[in-house]
């Protein structure tokens, strides 16, 4: 407990008085922004990935794409490297609605690779992406009641051509976790039923149980605004525990509600979700224990002050090296406000 003048202890309207003052002499505050190392690490991924596929330099992508799959190869945070490969390939075929001809010209890369190595997986899931991108190209990326109806028929059609693809070339791309990842996603564009989604998931998780993106591709299908519910979120983020508790203990745990948060329950995540704050904050001592970065530490400081857990919010700040993150934070005095409670609660 915060004390002032040897043991007296501070009264509560002494704590709205030094809270308010910092709200008065911050509100007009923002951070410098500083560069956070774990997004230039993203960027030099996605950037590499996409001056290797201009240049067309397919032997170096297979060997980049294989170090990053065989050695599980994670960024300072914790992500997969491989995940970051396939978005640094999204770059280079982006979900714009282009001509037939530009889609042509964007694609002659990923066309040559194929024919240049066609027993490699991660040029078929490159194929696989561009169909992908040039569905969500014709679609556009606006809520559905907003698509024009013409649309919709050769957008199934774009996004069938891409399932039926992967389908084809499975056994040799689902040695590649992100297989299934795409189908995954596909399943959820062809809204495929509850019964045979589940399958899906569980042949993914049963050959590649520690990889990221499967199951936040669950997550996002079973939002509640996407008609999942605040249950299936919980479902999910226990059986990701139950998975991978040898190798990530609770970790997975709090992966899944920050991108659940990220996704739709926002600063409100222990108000509208099922999220058990002892389970997360489990989860974020496991993560931070490998993974003890200023990207995690800010995050997780932040959910712990949004928990009320104001003792855990100091502590994971103090850890932080670097200047804050506005990224994170948004304007200084939120997390002084943090600080500050958490001084208090100690």
């Amino acid at each position: 407990m915060l004390t002032t003048g040897g043991n007296m202890r501070v009264t509560d309207s002494i704590r709205v008085a030094i809270l308010g003052a910092v709200l008065l002499l911050c509100a007009a505050c923002d951070f410098d922004a500083p560069q956070s190392s774990e997004l230039a690490e993203r960027d030099a991924i996605a950037n590499q990935v996409t001056a290797l596929l201009k240049n067309e330099r397919f032997e170096d992508l297979d060997t980049l794409a294989d170090s990053y799959r065989s050695g599980q190869a994670r960024t300072s945070s914790g992500l997969w490297k491989l995940s970051l490969f396939y978005f640094g390939l999204e770059k280079m075929l982006p979900r714009q609605q282009h001509s037939p001809e530009i889609w042509a010209l964007l694609g002659q890369p990923v066309e040559h690779w194929i024919e240049r190595r066609p027993e490699s997986p991660t040029a078929h899931l490159a194929y696989a992406t561009m169909l992908i991108n040039q569905a969500w190209g014709i679609r556009g990326t606006g809520y559905a009641k907003t698509v024009p109806q013409p649309k919709w028929e050769p957008f199934h059609a774009k996004v069938e051509e891409a399932r039926a693809y992967l389908e084809r070339v499975k056994f040799i791309a689902s040695i590649d976790p992100q297989w299934y990842t795409a189908m995954l996603d596909i399943a959820t564009l062809q809204d495929w039923p509850e019964a045979k989604y589940p399958a899906l998931l569980a042949e993914g998780l049963d050959r590649h149980p520690l990889y990221y993106e499967m199951y936040f591709s669950a997550i996002y299908r079973n939002l509640p605004k996407w008609g999942g519910d605040a249950e299936k979120v919980e479902a999910i983020a226990r059986n990701a525990v139950e998975r991978t508790r040898a190798s990530e203990g609770s970790g997975l745990y709090a992966r899944i509600y920050w991108v659940a948060s990220a996704s739709q329950f926002g600063d409100d995540l222990f108000e509208t979700s099922r999220v058990d704050w002892a389970e997360m904050k489990r989860g974020i001592d496991d993560v931070l224990a490998q993974y003890p970065d200023d990207w995690n530490l800010n995050h997780f400081a932040k959910f712990a002050c949004l928990a009320g857990d104001h003792a855990k919010a100091a502590e994971l700040i103090d850890r932080i090296e670097g200047e804050p993150l506005p990224a994170v934070w948004g304007a200084s005095f939120y997390l002084e406000r943090c600080r500050l409670l958490g001084m208090i609660a100690g």
